[in-house]
């Protein structure tokens, strides 16, 4: 499941978790091409676990989430969910929670100021600018794919 947070910047729990829920039945569509997988908005962001479960009874296939602009969450929100992400993990067999992927433009480590690691494995990974010969071997196969010049 792929979900974006770039809008997410301002946002209070409660229409984080609302947002959240319609960002992943989004991302369940496009993968299954279906919404077959209805989603209750948690009432907080503790109960993304029973979310979370559901998904999975319901894919019966173990889940990846992706989240992209990670850092555009509110710092509060960011760390109560990391809390949620981690104890989904020390119970994964479970809840069918694969791996988690942070992508942020920014150190994440750097942006939380709990003292408490919500992970026991991070890596940062420098992504660096793409060269001339790239550019052009990446255009044919983008216009391939999509079409467009």
């Amino acid at each position: 499941m792929f979900v974006s947070f770039e809008s997410y910047e301002e946002k209070d729990k409660k229409d984080f978790l609302e947002t959240f829920v319609e960002d992943i039945e989004l991302s369940l569509l496009k993968i299954y091409g279906t919404a077959d997988i209805k989603i209750k908005i948690p009432k907080d962001i503790s109960k993304i676990r029973k979310m979370i479960r559901e998904i999975y009874l319901e894919s019966k296939k173990e889940i990846v989430l992706m989240i992209d602009e990670f850092e555009k969450l509110d710092e509060k929100l960011m760390n109560q969910f990391l809390y949620v992400i981690r104890s989904i993990y020390h119970d994964k067999e479970i809840y069918g929670l694969r791996s988690v992927i942070l992508i942020s433009v920014s150190y994440l480590s750097g942006v939380l100021e709990d003292n408490a690691s919500p992970f026991n494995i991070a890596e940062h990974m420098e992504v660096p600018y793409f060269t001339k010969e790239q550019v052009y071997d990446l255009l044919p196969q983008y216009e391939k794919e999509t079409g467009q010049i």
